[in-house]
């Protein structure tokens, strides 16, 4: 079984590939990711092609620190900075205002933009090595069921990557999903985090509110997570 100490000469090169506008699969901590430089529209097009994608669904971010979503959102409500200081890193994508010089695909022009600090220490690592916030929708075919597992892995999807990092099987599962350009907060999605701890965070009432109009479980970041 792989190592969950990040090999620094593999890491080093998907971070060149990612800085150079390619795109690859990577573990994160839930699922196997599929990502490139988010903030190249080149690569993003890229990430969406691979995934056959569709174009009305935004994808997901994953930074390395916390201090690097400042590039990407107009402003960071106070609810989202006590979710961050609680749970980043972590299972917990926490939804922005998104910052109008994202490529529009990135959002699927929404407004609004998904990111996690990631957790796993591969993920970490290619983040900090790429020097940019990296794209984190689950590496898989849209419509199929997403991967903990990396022989489960599309071989098809695999074979058009431009790399692919294999840490072994992670633990599996989506992250939770919560809606901080709203007030109160909302809980699209249920994951990483569990509904109790966020409680506190949310609306009143049952941790599952409904969700903010145009944003729904169909069309929030990486809708098709299992």
């Amino acid at each position: 079984m792989p190592s969950h100490r990040p090999p620094e000469k593999e890491i080093r090169r998907a971070a060149r590939i990612i800085r150079a506008g390619g795109a690859g699969i990577f573990p994160t901590s839930g699922l196997y990711g599929l990502g490139g430089n988010a903030l190249s529209a080149a690569a993003v097009d890229r990430v969406f092609c691979l995934k056959q994608r569709p174009f009305h669904l935004p994808l997901l971010v994953l930074v390395s620190h916390p201090g690097e979503i400042l590039s990407l959102v107009t402003h960071i409500p106070e609810t989202a900075r006590s979710l961050m200081d609680a749970f980043w890193p972590g299972g917990l994508t926490i939804i922005f205002p998104a910052a109008s010089h994202l490529p529009r695909p990135l959002t699927a022009g929404t407004g609004t933009i998904g990111i996690r600090q990631a957790r796993h220490p591969w993920a970490a690592a290619l983040c900090k090595a790429a020097g940019c916030p990296v794209i984190g929708t689950s590496a898989n075919i849209s419509g199929r069921p997403a991967v903990a597992d990396p022989d489960e892995l599309d071989k098809e999807l695999i074979g058009k990557a431009d790399f692919f990092l294999d840490a072994g099987k992670v633990s599996g599962g989506g992250s939770s999903i919560v809606d901080c350009t709203v007030s109160p907060p909302r809980l699209i999605r249920g994951g990483g985090v569990p509904g109790c701890a966020l409680r506190p965070y949310l609306a009143d009432g049952p941790c599952f509110r409904a969700e903010k109009p145009g944003l729904t479980r169909e069309n929030h970041p990486d809708s098709d997570e299992k």
